[in-house]
């Protein structure tokens, strides 16, 4: 792919790649899907920040390749915009624990990773995913055309969750993580129709559709490759 093209410093056209890979920063910041972590049954376009379900009745979750570690300083946020989705069909967004494989295929928050953490996701019907558990969130849910945040804040290792630019409130408080932890922004969505779409997009450098949330709050964009963009 075109990242094995970068590492690889013999490459023929190195005018033609450099300019290439410009390019794709300007267009997502430096956030992006993994593609390494990717399986047959998912596409991935817009620069590697929009996944797509190809094959019904199958599950395929995505991970990002920003990576937020405990013990660090400050709040990072992106948003997820639910391009397609049916009535029958969930997707969840947030943060998952690092990993090496979706081998089997996790769901941020429900399994474990490599480092013993879950991370916390929020799923389309209400459902919050964190620490191994899933408990439904009186009130809460979203659709197709929603756009959910999320943002991480490394000082009190909380994730928070918006819809539409709403803050979502939850009874027990934000989702904490238990240090340390590596965690990345992730997806998982299911295609639950033989004639289902699934597909979303990440924005991880902005302009973000709802900024009034992150605006003022110390938050900076998690693809934001200098740190120096606070909202």
């Amino acid at each position: 792919d075109f990242q094995s093209i970068i590492d690889n410093k013999a490459h023929p056209f190195p005018d033609l790649v450099e300019r290439e890979s410009k390019e794709r920063v300007e267009a997502r910041g430096s956030g992006a899907l993994d593609t390494s972590l990717m399986t047959m049954h998912a596409k991935l376009t817009k620069h590697n920040t929009c996944v797509t379900v190809l094959h019904p009745q199958r599950q395929v979750t995505v991970l990002g390749v920003l990576e937020r570690v405990s013990g660090k300083w400050g709040r990072h946020y992106f948003e997820v915009s639910v391009d397609e989705l049916d009535d029958l069909s969930t997707c969840c967004v947030g943060f998952d624990t690092r990993r090496d494989s979706v081998n089997p295929m996790p769901v941020p928050g429900l399994v474990e990773g490599p480092d013993g953490n879950h991370g916390a996701a929020l799923q389309s019907d209400g459902l919050l995913l964190w620490g191994g558990e899933g408990e439904f969130v009186p009130g809460v849910r979203f659709s197709q055309g929603a756009v959910i945040g999320c943002g991480i804040d490394l000082a009190n290792n909380t994730i928070v969750f918006t819809i539409n630019g709403t803050k979502v409130m939850l009874p027990q408080g934000d989702p904490a993580l238990k240090p340390p932890y590596r965690v990345v922004p992730a997806a998982s969505l299911f295609a639950a129709r033989l004639s289902s779409r699934c597909q979303v997009t990440f924005n991880f450098n902005g302009p973000f559709a709802y900024a009034d949330f992150p605006t003022g709050g110390g938050w900076e964009p998690i693809g934001d490759p200098s740190g120096r963009n606070r909202l």
